[in-house]
């Protein structure tokens, strides 16, 4: 087999809940409220364990920091 490198999937370390927790600084509660109305981004699913991909939790705080400069 073979790969090409401008062809080859990077990896996107997933994030477990208590890691996007820490990242974001939000309570449980909070984070699973957005989730659920759609204001956070929804996990992945693993088994019975939610995992959030790096790229989205990166993408959501930058989003939120230009909301912030919007205002």
């Amino acid at each position: 087999m073979n790969i090409h490198p401008e062809t080859s999937v990077r990896p996107d370390p997933l994030l477990s809940l208590p890691e996007v927790l820490s990242i974001v600084g939000v309570a449980p509660s909070t984070w699973w409220a957005g989730v659920a109305s759609g204001k956070f981004p929804r996990p992945v699913k693993c088994g019975r364990r939610s995992f959030w991909p790096q790229s989205v939790i990166a993408e959501f705080i930058e989003n939120l920091k230009r909301a912030g400069s919007d205002r």
